[in-house]
């Protein structure tokens, strides 16, 4: 310009409406408004849109063994709106009492967005195993019976484990002696 007062009007824009991550050559341009004493020569510009981040946060569950398995769930912050999450989280195999990791699986929001991903564990906790000691009896001077009882709450048979019947005083004469027949168990972590 030859006097800052030539300057005249400018006015810049974006050709198109592309709103997906990529680069675009020559979309962005201006259009000039100046006296007569001018000719004009606009050189475009490219014009580039990053990806956006995306947090992901998965949620602690909890399970009992033996239970249904719990869905796994997420929260999300900076989606777009009219923008959509698809796909799943996993976590890493078993069943068994536990701690498991949840991962961020098939998740995603397309190419438009970074997931910063946030994990979190999927806990299996032991199950409730009741025994009910049967009462018993024995003629005075006789040898103890062998003890039973009742196992419920198991979630598969092969996981019985070991049961040891006992009585918890020695006492020998005529009478009834409440809460002495007891068990122990030994099974596997999950009970």
């Amino acid at each position: 310009f030859r006097s800052e007062g030539d300057l005249g009007t400018i006015a810049y824009s974006r050709t198109g409406n592309d709103e997906n991550v990529g680069t675009y050559d020559d979309v962005l341009t201006a259009t000039y408004t100046a006296n007569d004493n001018y000719t004009v020569n606009v050189v475009p510009a490219d014009f580039t849109i990053t990806a956006k981040t995306l947090t992901i946060t998965a949620e602690a569950k909890t399970q009992v063994y033996g239970a249904e398995a719990v869905a796994l769930t997420y929260t999300s912050e900076g989606l777009v709106e009219g923008d959509e999450i698809t796909g799943a989280l996993t976590r890493e195999a078993g069943d068994d009492v536990g701690t498991y990791a949840i991962g961020q699986g098939t998740l995603t929001a397309g190419d438009n967005y970074t997931i910063s991903f946030t994990g979190a564990n999927y806990t299996i906790t032991p199950a409730t195993v009741t025994i009910t000691v049967a009462d018993a009896t024995k003629v005075y001077g006789a040898a103890d019976p062998a003890f039973t009882g009742e196992v419920t709450g198991l979630v598969a048979e092969g996981d019985l484990g070991t049961i040891a019947y006992s009585r918890s005083n020695d006492a020998e004469n005529v009478g009834t002696y409440d809460d002495v027949l007891t068990a122990t168990y030994t099974a596997n972590d999950n009970y």
